[in-house]
């Protein structure tokens, strides 16, 4: 069970995105948010110390950049989310790396599941996920419960 002090850095360059995961995350409860709009201003609120237990990554390239950037970013027990096409090669270097890091990594591509969302988030809902998607509206969520 997530603790209600965890907080969750979100990585994107898309402002109105940004305002989207916003919305989305204090709907399933978390409202210890760190919003950055690039890798830089992410890295540069890592070494000021600001902690997180989750990373969302929307746009992450899984280029050698994108993979120093994800190092610097992350350290051990952290779930991380990277919103990403992936080839299956770079599906698995990505969980052999968390592995290693003691992380775990999921891969999702746009729309969003919010059903794996919720899962990964290891959200309790006091309302139905069904529910909270058809309140939902802005960023392009699915519901795929197949995506569980």
């Amino acid at each position: 069970m997530r603790k209600f002090q965890d907080a969750i850095l979100i990585v994107c360059k898309h402002h109105g995105s940004l305002i989207e995961y916003s919305r989305l995350l204090n709907r399933l409860g978390f409202f210890g948010l760190v919003l950055c709009s690039d890798e830089e201003e992410a890295l540069s609120r890592v070494n000021a110390g600001v902690g997180f237990s989750h990373l969302v990554y929307d746009g992450f390239n899984f280029d050698a950049d994108g993979c120093v950037i994800l190092r610097k970013l992350c350290t051990r027990g952290q779930e991380i989310i990277l919103l990403s096409e992936a080839t299956q090669t770079q599906y698995l270097a990505m969980r052999q790396w968390a592995a290693e890091g003691d992380a775990s990594v999921h891969i999702m591509q746009r729309p969003i599941s919010i059903p794996r969302l919720i899962k990964i988030l290891n959200v309790n809902l006091d309302f139905s996920a069904e529910q909270f998607y058809r309140e939902s509206c802005g960023m392009a969520y699915v519901w795929e419960c197949s995506s569980l």
